[in-house]
């Protein structure tokens, strides 16, 4: 779901909002649908992206016009029309909300290499088992080593003659491939499938790696050793050493940008530096917050009381 959230303003999720009316089928926003519509972006909002919506649209004044109709007062129409713009707002802050999430990030990383979830966890796990788990910058380095075999015509053609046609070009089967990770075959990876990765925070270089849009890469290396003492690339202290680059005719594809070791450093501070969060219930639904933040005055507003106030007829 690509959207450019610079450019949301009232106008745009008024349109969205009316097309959302339309395709329900409702004159104005019920209790339901609004509850719906809070929770439209967490629950995917890419869904509706993917669904036609009928072309011919109603105007801005048709909906303001079915509001008018049903309250008696200028004040009760400012009311829902205030109410509406909270709501369009909180939809609005949602939505960047789930796109800068890691599960959002998760998802499209399965989608760019086509993982499924428990593909994806068992990479994560041999990456975190293989590096420091509480490196972001080793476990870079890791995640770099396998995606780096499916740039390499020579790792790909020994999997396809391993696996079959075709299978070198995903870096699953490139992690599988016999003989090239025992902590796979003796199943040693497993104590860090689906880990925290505010906790063991190489699990965020997994998801950062994977989930970019062009292919980051810190070195071009498609081997590492932990005792390889002056030989390839070191990114951190007491981590590997990245041995076996990618000779130049040896590339199946140059969609990659470079990163340095100085933003990959700086990324890990700002991971250890971020605060930790901590869970409370509202209202029946858990959430998460920050534990120095302070909650949205205007968030909380959005009471169940308040909407049946505000849009009872």
């Amino acid at each position: 779901m690509n959207i450019n959230f610079n450019n949301i303003n009232n106008k745009e999720l008024l349109e969205n909002f009316k097309k959302l009316l339309k395709k329900e089928n409702l004159k104005r926003p019920s209790l339901v649908f609004l509850a719906f519509l809070m929770s439209f972006s967490s629950l995917g909002a890419a869904k509706y992206e993917k669904e036609e919506i009928p072309e011919n649209d109603i105007s801005n004044e048709e909906v303001l016009e079915d509001v008018k109709d049903e309250t008696n007062t200028t004040s009760n129409q400012k009311e829902v029309i205030e109410t509406f713009n909270n709501i369009s707002n909180l939809l609005s802050q949602k939505i960047i909300e789930y796109t800068n999430s890691n599960e959002y990030k998760i998802a499209k990383a399965c989608k760019n290499y086509n993982l499924t979830r428990d593909q994806f966890e068992i990479i994560c796990g041999i990456v975190l088992h293989e590096a420091q788990a509480y490196s972001y910058v080793d476990a870079y380095g890791v995640i770099n080593t396998l995606v780096n075999r499916i740039y390499c015509s020579r790792w790909v053609n020994q999997v396809n003659r391993s696996q079959g046609a075709g299978k070198g070009n995903n870096i699953f089967n490139q992690v599988i491939q016999r003989g090239q990770f025992s902590v796979y075959a003796n199943k040693t990876y497993t104590k860090y499938l689906y880990a925290d990765p505010s906790v063991q925070i190489g699990k965020q270089a997994v998801i950062d790696v994977l989930s970019a849009d062009v292919y980051p890469r810190v070195h071009n290396c498609t081997q590492f050793r932990w005792n390889a003492y002056g030989r390839g690339i070191h990114l951190s202290n007491r981590g590997n050493w990245y041995i076996s680059p990618i000779a130049s005719y040896e590339y199946t594809s140059n969609n990659f940008t470079n990163v340095t070791v100085a933003d990959l450093v700086k990324r890990e501070q700002e991971l250890k530096n971020k605060p930790k969060t901590v869970s409370y219930v509202t209202n029946n639904e858990s959430t998460e917050v920050h534990a120095n933040s302070i909650v949205n005055d205007q968030t909380e507003s959005l009471t169940e009381d308040t909407l049946e106030l505000t849009l009872k007829p």
